[in-house]
């Protein structure tokens, strides 16, 4: 079944509507960006010393071919645009084969050449052995311009910008039965024809009770299902069916510290293990299927009632084991 989401990433709340409404966040599988065509090198600018040769050989692909400078303490900047936005999660930058660099003294993405926010905030060491690779994580950052400052530099091979083309998120929500027919033979369908980006998985393992039939998180990790969206860049999220709303069927439930003991226990061990299998965060449907009384024990509302305690316990423990995002699923029909 197809869904589509709001998310305002401030609030971390999604709302599922009958259109497409998207936003911008990244996927699982990094590629290399300079290797498209459309990137090019836009702007080269020696700030200490001169070049020897053309920086466009930072981009070739080819290490053999290096950029060289006529001095051991250079610093120059290379400005890369990569032809059309995408999500910029890392560099991974090969050392000289000869003479070596120290320093990436700071790396900027943007959506222009004059609007390169900086992104490091001091120097990060290169591995200074001739050919060596060094691969520096980014946050995740939608831009079209790269600029990249090294500074105690003298030669260079390669440069490579690490992400993936920015496209809108489309979110499938997965209420399935069967691996092999509900999710591995649809994998085409779901990656090539709906280009979905995020799929949601109700009826796994989850930490609160709830009335569907549970598949196991390892059982599915062994399917070899999970590594298929992993290889195809589609991220992977744990739908919370009936979350709070199944054991909230009494007031004194919110109350019973028994009971959320139990419940705080299967966070730890439930929430672990799905971030451990590379599960995004969770979709939380706090949706009273079987129980309607969950959300009306009035004398618990309010920031002094007992539905704000819990749900503050929820939120710091959860902060403490996995610190996710959550989708808040709402339907409308």
């Amino acid at each position: 079944m197809l869904q589509s989401l709001i998310r305002p990433h401030v609030l971390r709340l999604s709302v599922i509507m009958a259109l497409a409404i998207v936003s911008t966040a990244p996927l699982c599988r990094a590629d290399d960006l300079t290797a498209d065509d459309r990137a090019a090198i836009t702007e080269s600018k020696a700030l200490r010393n001169s070049f020897t040769s053309d920086p466009a050989l930072l981009i070739d692909g080819d290490p053999a071919t290096e950029l060289t400078t006529n001095g051991a303490n250079s610093a120059f900047e290379i400005t890369i645009d990569l032809g059309r936005p995408c999500v910029v999660d890392g560099l991974r930058v090969t050392n000289g084969q000869t003479n070596t660099s120290l320093w990436i003294a700071e790396a900027a993405v943007g959506p222009a050449a004059d609007d390169l926010p900086a992104l490091l905030g001091r120097p990060v060491n290169l591995l200074r052995r001739p050919g060596w690779v060094t691969t520096i994580p980014l946050p995740p950052t939608v831009g079209r311009y790269v600029q990249i400052r090294f500074a105690y530099a003298q030669d260079l091979s390669e440069i490579q910008i690490l992400g993936r083309e920015n496209r809108p998120e489309r979110h499938y929500c997965a209420w399935w039965g069967d691996v092999e027919k509900d999710l591995r033979q649809p994998m085409d369908y779901f990656a090539d024809d709906l280009g979905i980006t995020d799929i949601w998985l109700d009826y796994v393992e989850t930490a609160f009770p709830q009335t569907n039939n549970n598949f196991g998180l390892d059982q599915l990790a062994a399917t070899g299902v999970l590594e298929e969206f992993r290889q195809r860049g589609i991220r992977y999220w744990l739908g919370e069916h009936e979350w709070f709303t199944q054991m909230v069927n009494a007031p004194e439930v919110l109350a019973d510290e028994l009971a959320w003991q139990t419940t705080f226990r299967q966070m730890r061990s439930v929430y672990r293990r799905a971030r451990e299998l590379g599960f995004t965060g969770i979709v939380a449907d706090a949706e009273d299927y079987y129980n309607h009384h969950a959300w009306q024990h009035s004398e618990h509302w309010g920031p002094d009632g007992l539905y704000y305690k819990r749900g503050r316990q929820i939120g710091e423990l959860l902060k403490e084991i996995w610190d996710c995002e959550i989708i808040q699923m709402w339907e409308g029909r």
